[in-house]
């Protein structure tokens, strides 16, 4: 075309826009508007172009026509426009235009600006104002659009719009009065550039398509939004791993991503949104790290990852909440969320330390592959992780330590839904202000942190109100030392296994409710592992029953069941009707009200089994069959089989050991023990170990139906005080010497009884050879008070003879103790004293019946001639007797004595000191023994 038909088809082309002007109406290029495409804009002839020159001329000129509207349809503008610096009053709007060349609107002043359907090469408006919006609806954009630091009194709008790879939008800085549009199908394959942007309404991205191989898609660092901004359904890629950057951005209404697609970062670092941010049933990729990094982000609102119309959130990397600040609460549910490897080699899904949640935290029925840290979390009300499932197993399946929450923390059943964890459960020094369930759960602990595997690590855990891990299944230790727990601590059910570490390690906590190990719903407790309660304080009652214990080897190489040394129960301490292999350590422990161990088995047969030393109860202590069912048939019998030590335990009421203890060969040492009530030792089967009561003390014994051991030396009577023999216990003293029998070391024999005498019994006696009467005396002093004088006599009397076997044959000591039983019973018998008496009067009576003159003569032989009526006649057994008898006078000695002149005289001479002597010894024998004074029980 030549250059003058050129001129003259753009000057048709002038008249047609000058007379659209001035009619208002718009400028239509095209033939047949609703069949025209853009697509074969190069086929349109020189009457559908316009020169770009014209169009600048059309726009700054005219000054009677400024304000009027232009409207170009289905025109091709070639050239470029340039209206750097220009001011344009009137309204612009292009449909279905194409532009050749990029608009150039720098530092313009423009009014409202629109292209529809229109292929735009690019828009350059840095600093321009648009007094009005600027609209590109459904427009193909091939080249940036700059709007760096321009101002748009009301809206931009690029709904429908694509914008291909060299389509960068630059609008840092921009001031918007209105909104922003990337929605409804909006496309860009290039990075959208909003930092530092200022948009007083919103950012409406619905169902838009953000893409950039380069570097992120979407930039609002440090952007000002009066309004809301959201993305609802859009769709983030970036290959470079930011998909969209928001920050220090500031939004004072919601954000959201609601069932958006994101392959990358979110990064909303240091933003704040003044009301929610929603990702509900959105799906966020980025392998390498993060895919939403809220680091030090403050909400106003709720953050929500929810399902949205059958849409669950699926997460693939981490999600960082690093010091972030939520003013409501933090809901995921239902969704699916894998870890990436961030911060640091070991995969994260939740990076929260530091996180602020005003409300509720929620994970229910979620499931996190990777570790979810949340130490040092404040949290105002509930923590609920009802039905999720958490796995890491090589650490933390959840970190909370130093985490404050203000109300409940849930892991109980959620719609079917029971908590799988896998990993280690982190809790340590947390608050807790409510409750703490664990409820139905299956937790599997790592080596987390320590070599052996630990379900949940909650070291100085403090929880205000109960804490359950009811019917909870554990494969791990659970690690509770120093916790403190305000109300119940409930183990109902639980399954708890581990290997070489405690089950449960309670070492120093503190309850304020009981502690309950019962069953739960027809589910009992078996433990694999040791109970530790190491100087832990429960305030109320401990309670374990139908469970089975099994012991582990710890505390060491000795398996133990339940390691509860300086255990504090403010009410009783229930061990009934369970299994228990290994040890029940009860050292130094203190136990206000009852022990109760009936119809439980406490199986350690090669050592110490039940240890309760030094141990305080203040009620009774009962190891006895347990009939709590009423049924005959269900009634179970307790047994500790392996030793068992209550050495110096002090028990306020009774003791109660009713068919119960079985022993083995194992020692069981009841020394020192103090019981304020009765001891009761009824239907005992006695083992082979040795059974000692040295220096027990208590009110009533009772060992009705006791078997004691026939074997000398398997009892230790040695200090054994008690006041009275109660119930059923015998009070036979053939009984009651077989029993004093069992305390008696094995007698010497009679080789080793001469060596005593020879050797004066110097370094061959043991002190637990000798012989101790205590028991003796004790038993002798109960009886009589019972009234069973004769039963206490004839123990009294087999102390002497029990003592003989120990005593050197032909020693001093050895003849006495046969002396005095022989003469008086050792007191006990007086009778034999008189009897004795009475022999030897008769003695005497023989040895001085002889009738020769010569034997006896009168003492005064002148007063006899003188007085022979009146001197008292001589009679033997009178003189017998009163020689013999030292406390009575019956005139015969007095004036009869032998006659030593003749040999018969001489001999009764000699005999008469002898008689003396023997009636001295008798008499008072007799009379020492009539008055007790010779006994010393």
């Amino acid at each position: 075309m030549s250059s003058s038909d050129e001129q003259d088809s753009q000057e048709r082309v002038k008249q047609k826009l000058l007379e659209a002007l001035k009619h208002r109406t718009a400028c239509n290029f095209s033939p047949d508007i609703n069949a025209d495409t853009i697509e074969k804009s190069s086929e349109w002839d020189s009457q559908r172009t316009v020169d770009a020159r014209l169009l600048r001329d059309i726009l700054l000129e005219g000054a009677d026509l400024a304000n009027q509207p232009l409207e170009i349809l289905g025109a091709r503008i070639s050239g470029r426009v340039d209206l750097r610096a220009a001011s344009v009053t009137r309204p612009i709007s292009f449909v279905k235009c194409v532009f050749s060349h990029a608009l150039d609107c720098t530092d313009a002043r423009m009014s409202s600006t629109s292209f529809r359907e229109c292929n735009v090469v690019g828009i350059n408006a840095r600093y321009a104002e648009f007094d009005g919006s600027l609209l590109m609806r459904e427009c193909q954009l091939d080249g940036p659009l700059d709007l760096s630091s321009a101002s748009v009194s009301r809206d931009i709008d690029l709904r429908r719009s694509k914008l291909s790879a060299n389509s960068r939008i630059l609008a840092d800085r921009v001031n918007v009065g209105g909104s922003i549009y990337l929605r409804d199908g909006f496309t860009s394959n290039a990075q959208i550039s909003l930092e530092g942007a200022q948009i007083a309404s919103a950012i409406d991205g619905i169902e838009g398509i953000f893409r950039n191989d380069d570097g992120p898609a979407l930039r609002l660092n440090a952007a000002k939004i009066g309004g809301f901004c959201t993305f609802a359904r859009a769709k983030f890629e970036a290959k470079m791993g930011l998909a969209c950057t928001a920050e220090g951005a500031q939004i004072e209404g919601f954000l959201s991503f609601d069932r958006a697609t994101v392959d990358g970062t979110l990064l909303l670092r240091s933003a704040m949104i003044g009301a929610n941010l929603n990702l509900s049933g959105s799906s966020l990729s980025n392998s390498n790290g993060p895919v939403i990094n809220l680091e030090r982000v403050k909400i106003g609102g709720d953050l929500l990852m929810l399902p949205t119309d059958q849409t669950r959130n699926t997460v693939q990397g981490s999600i960082v909440l690093w010091n972030a600040s939520i003013g409501g609460a933090f809901q995921i549910r239902e969704a699916s969320i894998n870890a990436a490897n961030f911060p640091a080699a070991e995969p994260a899904a939740i990076v929260a330390d530091g996180m602020q949640v005003g409300g509720f935290v929620s994970f229910e029925r979620t499931t996190i592959e990777g570790a979810s840290l949340l130490r040092n979390v404040i949290i105002g009300a509930n923590f609920n992780l009802g039905g999720a499932s958490l796995s890491n197993s090589n650490g933390p399946a959840i970190n909370l330590a130093r985490a404050k929450i203000g109300g409940d923390f849930f892991m109980t059943p959620s719609e079917g839904t029971r908590n799988a964890i896998t990993g280690t459960i982190v809790l340590w020094n947390a608050s807790i202000g409510g409750a703490l369930q664990i409820r139905d759960a299956s937790v599997k602990g790592a080596n987390f942190p320590m070599p052996g595997p630990v379900a949940i690590a909650a070291d100085g855990l403090r929880v205000a109100g109960a804490l359950s891990f009811e019917r909870a299944r554990v494969e791990g230790t659970l690690m509770l030392r120093n916790a403190t727990i305000g109300a119940n601590l409930n183990l109902s059910g639980a399954v708890l296994t581990t290997v070489n570490l405690p089950a449960l390690n309670l070492e120093r906590a503190k309850v304020g409710g009981d502690f309950f190990m019962i069953p739960s719903e027809g589910t009992r407790n078996a433990i694999t592992g040791t109970i530790v309660l190491w100087n832990a304080s429960v305030g109320g009652a401990l309670q374990i029953r139908d469970a089975s214990v099994k012991g582990a080897n710890f505390p060491s190489a000795a398996p133990a069941a339940i390691a509860a040394d300086g255990v504090q129960v403010g009410d009783f301490l229930l061990l009934v009707r369970s299994q228990v292999t290994g040890p029940v350590l009860l050292k130094d422990a203190q136990i206000r009200r009852s022990v109760n161990l009936s119809g439980s088995t406490i199986d350690n047969p090669t050592a110490i089994a039940l240890d309760l030393e030094r141990s305080k109860i203040g009620g009774d202590l009962f190891i006895r069959p347990d009939r709590s069912t009423g049924a005959s048939s269900d009634v179970r019998c307790a047994q500790v089989n392996g030793g068992v030590i209550m050495t110096a335990t002090a028990v306020a009421g009774s003791v109660h050991i009713n068919e119960a203890l079985q022993s083995g060969n194992q020692a069981l040492s009841f020394n020192r023990l103090a019981v304020s009530g009765a001891f009761v030792l009824e239907n005992f089967q006695c083992g082979e170990g040795k059974f000692s009561l040295s220096n027990a003390k208590v009110l009533a014994f009772n060992d009705g139906g006791t078997d004691w051991p026939g074997r000398p030396g398997a009892l230790s009577l040695n200090g054994f005080e008690y006041s009275l023999l109660s119930g059923n216990a015998p009070t036979k003293w053939r009984k009651r010497l077989a029993w004093l029998r069992c305390s008696e070391p094995k007698a010497p024999t009679w080789q080793r009884r001469l060596r005593w005498l020879f050797r004066f019994r110097n370094a061959e006696t043991k002190a637990e050879d000798e012989f101790n009467p205590q028991p003796f005396m004790t038993l002798v002093a109960v009886l009589r008070r019972a009234g069973y004088d004769r039963d206490a006599r004839m123990i009294a009397i087999h102390r002497h003879r029990e003592a003989r076997k120990f005593l050197g044959l032909g020693s001093p000591s050895w003849l006495g103790n046969i002396l005095m039983e022989v003469a008086c019973g050792h007191g006990y018998r007086p009778w034999l004293a008189a009897l004795w008496i009475a022999v030897f009067v008769g003695f005497g009576a023989w040895m001085f019946d002889l009738t020769a003159d010569d034997l006896i003569r009168s003492k005064d032989s002148t007063a006899f001639q003188d007085s022979q009526k009146t001197y008292p006649p001589f009679d033997k057994i009178l003189y017998s007797a009163d020689v013999l008898l030292p406390i009575v006078n019956l005139q015969q000695k007095d004036y009869w004595t032998p006659n030593s002149k003749t040999n018969p005289g001489k001999f009764a001479r000699y005999y008469l000191p002898i008689h003396i002597l023997v009636g001295w010894f008798f008499t008072t024998l007799f009379v020492v023994g009539v008055t007790g004074l010779i006994r010393r029980e």
